[in-house]
C-alpha cells in the first residue's frame, strides 16, 4: 500500500491517508469525513493525490500514516482535513453529526469490547486526552504490559476485558505528550539517518572488495 497526500486546488487544504493497492486505488482520493464533504462541494476534478511513501504491510502503513500526520501536525492544522491521528485508531468521529456518529458506532468495533479473538486485542482512542503516537511509543517500550495479564502456555490469550481495564497507563498533559513524541521522533530520525549512512558504507565496502578481488 501507500501513504498519500490529497490536495484541494481551490483552497489549498490537504489530507493525509493510507491506501492498499486494491481495485480502485488509482482514482482514490481519501475517505476522511471533511475531505468527502469538500470533494462533494468542489468536485473531484479540483483534487489531486500524491503518493509520498510506499509500505509493505498494514502494520507499516499504520505506523507511517501516524508519522506523516504527526510530522505535518495535520490534526491541529487549519490547512488539513485530518481529524484523527492515523493508524488503526484515533478519534475518527470528530466532526461527525449526531446521526453520522451513531451510524459509525454501529458499524465499527468501538461498539464492541475490543477483543478480536482470544489472542488478539484491538485498542481505539475515543477521546482527545491522549496522543496516539504517545500511546504507541509507551506500549512499544512496555511490551509485557498486556502479556503479564494474558494466559496460555503456547500462543498466549488475551485476558478478560474487566482484567485489562485494571491496567494503568501514565497520562501526562497533552503538551508533555507532544514534547515526548517530538523528542522520540528526533531520535528515530537520527537513527534512520545513521542507518542510511551505514548502508551506504556497507555498499562502498562491497564495491572495494569486488574491485580488487574479482
Amino acid at each position: 500500500g501507500f501513504i498519500y497526500i490529497t490536495t484541494n486546488h481551490v483552497n489549498g487544504k490537504k489530507y493525509i491517508g493510507q491506501k492498499k493497492y486494491v481495485k480502485g486505488w488509482e482514482e482514490y482520493l481519501g475517505s476522511g469525513i471533511h475531505l468527502k464533504r469538500a470533494i462533494k462541494k468542489y468536485g473531484a476534478s479540483n483534487f489531486s493525490r500524491e503518493i509520498i511513501e510506499e509500505c509493505d504491510s498494514k502494520e507499516q502503513l499504520d505506523i507511517r500514516e501516524i508519522y506523516w500526520i504527526d510530522y505535518y501536525d495535520a490534526v491541529n492544522s487549519k490547512n488539513y482535513y485530518n481529524i484523527a491521528n492515523g493508524g488503526d485508531g484515533g478519534n475518527t468521529t470528530a466532526g461527525y453529526s449526531a446521526e453520522e456518529k451513531e451510524a459509525y458506532l454501529k458499524k465499527s468495533s468501538l461498539s464492541k469490547k475490543g477483543i478480536i479473538n482470544q489472542a488478539l486485542l484491538r485498542l481505539r482512542l475515543i477521546n482527545d486526552d491522549i496522543k496516539l503516537k504517545f500511546l504507541y511509543f509507551y506500549l512499544s517500550n512496555n511490551p509485557n504490559l498486556f502479556v503479564e495479564k494474558s494466559h496460555g502456555s503456547g500462543l498466549q490469550n488475551v485476558a478478560k476485558v474487566d482484567i485489562l481495564k485494571e491496567i494503568k497507563i501514565p497520562l501526562p498533559p497533552l503538551e508533555a505528550q507532544a514534547k515526548i513524541v517530538q523528542a522520540i521522533n528526533s531520535i528515530e530520525q537520527k537513527i534512520s539517518s545513521l542507518q542510511t549512512e551505514l548502508n551506504s558504507l556497507n555498499g562502498k565496502q562491497k564495491e572495494i572488495l569486488e574491485k580488487y578481488l574479482f
